[in-house]
């Protein structure tokens, strides 16, 4: 089981289900007019280098060869720096009402692969730019970090557009005071080069097209064959001359800085969700010049070790739920004794999978799976991401407890073909050289000793598959530094959702420990990513951005629970 719930299912940290279901439901090359973006403001920070016209955007200029006896007319070199902007085309479908050119700019960040060397390959990092609806914008723009890690961003601007309305995706208000800068990090989505293990996905597909039954298939047997899969995509990510130890959170955090410089900003206003928060931790460690202020939505500190305390975090989250509908009469009323509810479900599938039909939200295939009690579990991790889901949970369970799939049928097909929207290779970079590298199986086993009985036997098992996985996705281990806590004393707004499973409220408050001018707030009824998923979050997020040294005003907290859903 890791982060992203690689070994059976995956959901990107930004809650990419309900932007899924919202977006379902519902031309010039020149960056922005404002004078901020247009050039660089501080060059003694840029490196310049020297190449000709005809040298690929990829590398740096290379020593030149002797020159033939009778040398044919060539270019002048001429410089060119690193980190720079390039004007570009929106590379993806724009949402309702977005044109590019007027509200919307793209562009690629050249960067150094390597930043310490300043030489050498370059990368190429797709960046929008969304123009603040507002007539009296910040003179700092809010730079979203997405999570993951691996997550791209396209589906997060396309819901700021006309095609949602504000009281469905409430976040869009944040361009209200704001222009917003949204970037795909290295190795994600149309950055270049990107990391994408297509052969992962293959599997999943070949999976539901044949009908896998997993009662007749051995775990170790499945497990060689994903490896193999990884494998594969591995040695094709270095043949293609990716040099993997590169994609890390260090390199990242600088490429960041990089877009601060290159766009000519002397201070930003940073907005991380999930990966996305270790990613601005590390940024406010190493660039804190750069930073006006930062919110941290569903946090990840650097010296929590997230992978031993999956688990765990798993049965708070599961015991949270039991607990509030137990004190919601109706949701007690309709089922009692929830935990009891749960184990029998579990223990259901332990004897008999259930047979799923899962659809495929892009294309309307239809295909069966069979959910097994580890799977379940899973399931059940994932669903406490999104308060979409949550509510449903109660209903989710009974229905099992009765072998109806039903309500288990939309959750289900998000969970399996949302997996495509990550970056494999960059998600395994980072994670298997900054958090597997500092852990163990053992660790797992020793923090889950309090868990629940069907925690221990079938969650710990999956959980402690990252650890085989990363043997076969060999990068440098991480600087220790990566795993100490950030010290800081820039304004830092740190969001925390009542359920969320895997970067639970108490890690919002163990970053904030070391953040001296920090605020924490835990938001009820919500999972992970709470601006995206409250109107609530976003009106405080948005307050602290007006004054960040003071703490934004959180009353409308008092009115938030879960809103069971109760089936009739």
């Amino acid at each position: 089981m890791s982060r992203k719930l690689r070994q059976s299912f995956v959901l990107s940290f930004i809650s990419l289900v309900t932007l899924n279901l919202l977006l379902a439901a519902c031309g010039t090359d020149s960056p922005l007019s404002d004078p901020a973006q247009t050039a660089p403001t501080q060059a003694s920070q840029l490196t310049t280098t020297t190449t000709s016209p005809t040298s690929p955007a990829t590398t740096a200029p290379q020593s030149q060869a002797t020159a033939p006896a009778n040398p044919v007319a060539t270019a002048t070199p001429v410089p060119v720096v690193v980190p720079r902007f390039e004007a570009a085309n929106c590379p993806f479908k724009l949402g309702k009402g977005q044109v590019d050119g007027q509200n919307i700019n793209c562009g690629y960040l050249v960067t150094w692969a390597e930043h310490k060397k300043a030489q050498g390959q370059t990368l190429r990092l797709a960046v929008a730019i969304l123009k603040s609806t507002g007539s009296k914008p910040a003179p700092q723009p809010l730079v979203y970090l997405e999570g993951g890690p691996g997550g791209p961003v396209e589906g997060i601007i396309r819901a700021y557009s006309d095609s949602i309305p504000i009281d469905r995706f409430p976040a869009k208000s944040l361009l209200n005071d704001h222009n917003m800068i949204f970037i795909d990090q290295r190795g994600v989505g149309y950055s270049v080069p990107t990391l994408e293990c297509f052969e992962n996905n293959e599997l999943i597909y070949a999976d539901l097209v044949n009908g896998l039954d997993l009662r007749a298939k051995k775990d170790e047997d499945l497990d060689k064959r994903d490896l193999a899969a990884l494998d594969t995509c591995y040695k094709r990510l270095v043949t293609e001359g990716n040099d993997l130890s590169d994609f890390n959170t260090a390199e990242n955090a600088a490429d960041i800085n990089d877009l601060r410089l290159a766009l000519g900003y002397d201070k930003i206003d940073l907005f991380g969700v999930s990966y996305g928060t270790q990613l601005a931790l590390t940024v406010m460690r190493e660039f804190p010049q750069g930073l006006r202020s930062v919110i941290l939505d569903s946090t990840v500190p650097l010296q929590a070790d997230i992978y031993a305390q999956n688990p765990a975090n798993l049965d708070r989250s599961l015991k949270v739920l039991f607990k509030n509908c137990a004190a919601n009469p109706a949701c007690n009323r309709a089922y009692p004794n929830l935990a009891a509810t749960f184990i029998r479900a579990i223990a259901r599938l332990n004897a008999e999978p259930g047979a799923v039909e899962v659809t495929d939200p892009r294309n309307g295939k239809t295909y069966l799976y069979y959910v097994q009690a580890s799977s379940l579990l899973n399931v059940f991790f994932q669903s406490f991401y999104d308060n979409q889901f949550i509510p449903a949970m109660p209903v989710i369970l009974a229905g099992i407890d009765n072998n109806n799939y039903d309500k288990l049928s939309q959750l289900l097909s998000y969970s399996l073909f949302g997996s495509q929207n990550i970056s494999d290779g960059m998600y395994y970079s980072v994670d298997c050289s900054e958090a597997v590298a500092f852990s163990s199986p053992e660790a797992i086993t020793n923090n889950s000793r309090n868990t629940l009985p069907e925690i221990q036997k079938y969650f710990v098992p999956s959980s402690q598959k990252i650890f085989k996985t990363c043997q076969h996705w060999p990068v440098k281990p991480a600087n220790s530094v990566e795993t100490q806590p950030v010290v800081s004393d820039l304004p830092t707004l740190v969001m925390s959702g009542e359920y969320d499973p895997i970067t639970p409220p108490s890690y919002g408050q163990l970053a904030a420990k070391t953040l001296s001018k920090s605020f924490w707030m835990q938001f009820p009824g919500i999972g992970h990513g709470v601006v995206f998923s409250s109107a609530c979050g976003t009106t405080v997020a948005a307050a602290f951005l007006q004054n960040p040294a003071t703490r934004p005003d959180a009353s409308c907290i008092a009115g938030m629970s879960t809103k069971f859903v109760i089936n009739n």
